[in-house]
């Protein structure tokens, strides 16, 4: 028996660690910018990060969905390699990819990356570790161009989604339908829609949702906390879920090795 930790460091950033390996996605971004709400990350979340005996376990592996500041900051992404190496980076294609200064700073820095290009690329970089993305579109028509992946982390036999924001109008995700899924993490429209719960119902099928990208309590001017506690309620018997909306909030999940069953251990 393993178990898997998954620590919320804010917004769509999630911290994934199954015994020595950790992977974060998504979680060096920036609250700046109007439309969805961000907090900013926890005070002393970042430099538990940076620390190598801090709080949380320092990760591996740094893996973003797209280049929206809400999901990747530069500077950010740059204050945390001032202080740590991780054994690779990945992210998304784009403006800021290819002889762009991001890829350019990465690679002065000496820093092991790759950059995600096309509909689906597989990186194996460690034995059990697998990382796959889907390119899909991004929720809203004034994000047409945006290049967005759905990230699939398989880690020690442990399968987690990450839709990020996902068009789940036009994207049914059937690329993920009979995958045995540990855990999916949706964002509150994903799970608030109609259209969403069919999606987590007829085709994700995953042990476990999570739902993300949510303000913490203090920062939530949108009410979105109280729009996701009472669609968790109206759906509890037919998509259960569990907000990811403190913080500094953490959950421990369950893998029996061989077998597809995962469970919420707190």
């Amino acid at each position: 028996m393993k178990t898997c930790q998954i620590h919320l460091i804010g917004n769509a950033g999630v911290l994934v660690c199954v015994g020595k390996t950790s992977v974060l996605i998504d979680g060096l971004y920036s609250p700046r910018g109007e439309g969805f709400h961000t907090s900013p990350i926890p005070k002393g979340v970042f430099a538990d990060l940076c620390r190598p005996e801090g709080r949380l376990p320092s990760p591996d592996y740094l893996i973003f969905s797209h280049h929206h500041f809400d999901h990747l900051s530069e500077n950010l992404l740059g204050s945390y390699l001032d202080a740590r190496q991780p054994g690779c980076v990945f992210l998304p294609g784009g403006e800021d990819s290819g002889d762009g200064h991001l890829v350019r700073s990465l690679g002065q820095r000496g820093i092991s990356h790759e950059v995600v290009t096309g509909e689906r690329r597989t990186y194996q970089p460690e034995k059990d570790l697998e990382v796959s993305f889907y390119r899909t579109r991004h929720l809203g028509r004034q994000f047409g161009r945006v290049l967005h992946y759905c990230i699939l982390i398989t880690l020690c036999s442990c399968r987690l989604l990450f839709t990020a924001d996902v068009d789940f109008f036009t994207e049914s995700l059937h690329q993920f339908q009979g995958l045995p899924l540990h855990a999916v993490f949706v964002n509150p429209l994903f799970y608030h829609n109609k259209t969403g719960q069919q999606i987590l119902h007829d085709t994700l099928k995953a042990r476990n949702t999570f739902i993300y990208h949510v303000p913490f309590q203090e920062d939530d001017i949108y009410h979105m906390q109280h729009m996701v506690k009472t669609d968790i309620r109206r759906y509890q018997n037919t998509s259960p879920a569990i907000l990811l909306g403190r913080p500094k909030q953490n959950h421990g999940l369950a893998i029996q090795e061989g077998e597809q069953n995962y469970d919420v251990l707190y």
